[in-house]
């Protein structure tokens, strides 16, 4: 046990070691002549004209969406102008997306690539930027600030998207829900990324969940009256499970598709959603949902969050919150400051690290997520919970241990307690958890 404790520790080193290494070699390729004369020169710019970048990761489609909504709340607690704003990226390849920055929210981008990717570099911004380069934190905590981020439909745009609901089998007057399960089929099918597809399934199977563990749910909302839409990128065999319900892969043009990944959002009555990108898009829409296998809350600002499970490797024992929280991992954080931090697992974007810390983690039961979807229904139809004051206090202390975990830095907005509820029905099946 002692040896295997040693080599555990050795390994988490070693992951701090090569951020080093690459903070390192970062920081080298834009100290090179050329890469500083590039910055200085843009940075220059925006110093003369009065403008601020924002790099945006388009190929993370959640996070971009959420750099969005984190973009409008950064503008208007600090008043300011955003047609001062440019975003930095190399290639939108959602057209509606791009659309909607430019037409709806008036936004300019600028596709330049080898700006994006020497931008994307790990290296500290403000040094080189200042407040000229406004930073969008990764860890998505909540930062739940009004905004005037609206997006809103034309009638020609609502006439175009309730033709290509009719055509999946969603009628003017139908109910329905959105859901889906985060899967690898997205890598490999949508980016074309099917060389990799199996290190992607490795790397982000703490993110992952059974998509027959769904179908329980689905049919109860059946006899509620609710449709499901599938909003998933689909393999063959979900494609033969999901038979029976709408699905948005049934919309084979990719333009009509792209639109559609917003208007469902707007249309739908609320999401259940996996632990994947789909869950910042609800918030453009004021749309609640059901966030089920999270692993943290993200920006959940309003809605339900049903967690995934813990349990230590060696014990077998299932652990609380705040027992996986405390397990951290040494940290150099690089590309904003460079300072080294002890975070927890739940920070890092990588299975491995919760198997460095010996944590296995349990995806929820097809019985959490009923119980669960069964709560969000009581939230639409009376827009809260009714607690007692002890389970009260309980959400009220499980979101200030999810609050205090998640990493800050004095350049970004100050993180706000999370809005949203934590599953009631969850907390009562699994009493160690809190």
């Amino acid at each position: 046990m002692k040896l295997k404790n040693i080599i555990n520790v050795f390994i988490s080193k070693l992951y701090f070691f090569w951020g080093i290494k690459y903070f390192i070699r970062d920081l080298i390729k834009v100290e090179k002549k050329n890469n500083l004369k590039k910055l200085s020169k843009i940075n220059l710019y925006l110093t003369g004209s009065n403008k601020k970048i924002i790099n945006f990761r388009q190929s993370a489609f959640g996070f971009a969406i959420c750099q969005l909504d984190y973009l409008f709340k950064y503008i208007k607690f600090n008043k300011l102008d955003k047609s001062n704003f440019i975003i930095i990226t190399n290639n939108i390849k959602n057209k509606y997306l791009k659309f909607i920055i430019e037409d709806k929210l008036n936004i300019k981008i600028k596709e330049r690539k080898k700006i994006y990717s020497l931008l994307i570099s790990t290296f500290p911004k403000k040094k080189y930027f200042g407040n000229n380069f406004v930073i969008c934190p990764a860890d998505c905590g909540n930062y739940d600030y009004k905004t005037d981020l609206k997006i809103n439909f034309t009638q020609k745009e609502i006439e175009y998207g309730d033709n290509l609901l009719r055509k999946i089998g969603i009628n003017n007057d139908t109910k329905f829900i959105l859901f889906s399960y985060k899967s690898s089929t997205y890598h490999s099918k949508y980016l074309n990324n099917l060389t990799k597809s199996n290190s992607h399934s490795i790397l982000q199977s703490y993110r992952m969940s059974d998509y027959k563990r769904l179908l329980k749910t689905l049919n109860y909302l059946e006899t509620m009256g609710l449709k499901s839409l599938n909003i998933n990128y689909l393999d063959k065999e979900e494609e033969k499970y999901f038979k029976d319900f709408p699905k948005l892969q049934s919309i084979e043009n990719i333009d009509d598709r792209n639109f559609l990944e917003f208007y469902v959002n707007y249309k739908c009555e609320f999401g259940i959603i996996g632990n994947s990108g789909d869950q910042f898009l609800s918030k453009l829409f004021d749309k609640k949902i059901l966030l089920h296998n999270g692993i943290i809350p993200h920006s959940l600002s309003q809605g339900i969050f049903l967690p995934k499970k813990f349990k230590d490797k060696n014990s077998g024992k299932m652990l609380s919150l705040k027992e996986v929280l405390s397990r951290r991992i040494l940290y150099h954080e690089k590309s904003d400051i460079s300072k080294l931090i002890s975070l927890p697992p739940t920070y890092f974007r990588d299975t491995q690290h919760f198997l460095n810390k010996n944590l296995v983690i349990i995806e929820n039961t097809e019985d959490e997520i009923l119980e669960a979807t069964k709560e969000m229904c009581e939230l639409i139809k009376y827009n809260f919970l009714k607690l007692s004051s002890k389970d009260h206090n309980k959400q009220e202390s499980l979101k200030e241990i999810y609050t205090n975990s998640f990493y800050e830095t004095k350049d970004v907005l100050k993180k706000k307690k999370i809005g949203s509820y934590i599953s009631p029905s969850f907390l009562k099946r699994n009493k160690y958890f809190a």
